[in-house]
């Protein structure tokens, strides 16, 4: 017959051991563990691969991963036009433009003033992030970026892309793409970039740059998405 106080100690003992146990195993099963959304929450950003395959960003559960189809949709865009850059105080931006769009009831229109250096805006996860912070998607399943432009008089010179962001950032994309310099038309057309490389992490993922223009110009995007 074991004394009590000896099986009280006995006991204490396996505790102890089936404490420490758990302790590991749920550290085990963290650094495993695979981001979940809180509805109401903020997206949350990218992890570390813990099996050394690289920067991962947010599991995209459904492809098409739409950035923009209309102004007035009910989702929670995964990328936010925040970047904007070079001389930018020329840029008229508005995403609920009510005339003549390809689909749905607005387009995103795009008012360029006279400017002789170059402007643009980035489609960016998370807002306003250049590198320096976690986020991004991981769009190994995409094949390209399609998106539909026009010009309000045709002619208007635009380069398209995504993936800005190189390797001397903290967080940057993993991959990119040289992109597209369109010369617009006057009605919509639809403009597809491939999508190559490493795609497990996509922080930037719609990019238009205007290099300069003389007496400025206006143009329209809509249906902007990744499938």
């Amino acid at each position: 017959m074991i004394h009590p106080n000896a099986n009280g100690k006995h006991t204490r003992r396996h505790l102890q051991r089936g404490v420490l146990t758990l302790l590991a195993i749920g550290s085990l099963f963290t650094a495993h563990a695979e981001i979940k959304r809180v509805p109401g929450a903020p997206l949350p950003g990218a992890m570390l691969n813990t099996l050394d395959e690289g920067y991962v960003g947010f599991p995209v559960k459904k492809l098409p991963l739409i950035l923009y189809d209309d102004a007035n949709t009910t989702f929670s865009r995964p990328y936010v036009p925040s970047g904007w850059m070079g001389n930018h105080e020329v840029i008229d931006f508005d995403e609920g433009w009510k005339k003549r769009p390809h689909s749905g009831a607005t387009c995103i229109r795009v008012r360029c003033g006279m400017s002789h250096s170059w402007f643009g805006i980035v489609w960016q996860s998370p807002a306003n992030d250049w590198g320096d912070q976690e986020g991004g998607w991981d769009l190994i399943n995409a094949r390209q970026l399609s998106f539909w432009a026009r010009g309000e008089n045709g002619g208007e010179k635009v380069e398209f892309k995504f993936g800005i962001l190189r390797e001397d950032q903290p967080y940057p994309d993993t991959t990119g793409n040289k992109g597209l310099t369109v010369s617009l038309t006057r009605y919509w057309k639809q403009y597809v970039i491939p999508l190559t490389g490493n795609k497990r992490c996509i922080k930037t993922g719609f990019v238009w740059v205007v290099d300069g223009c003389d007496e400025g110009f206006t143009f329209y995007l809509d249906d902007i998405k990744f499938e």
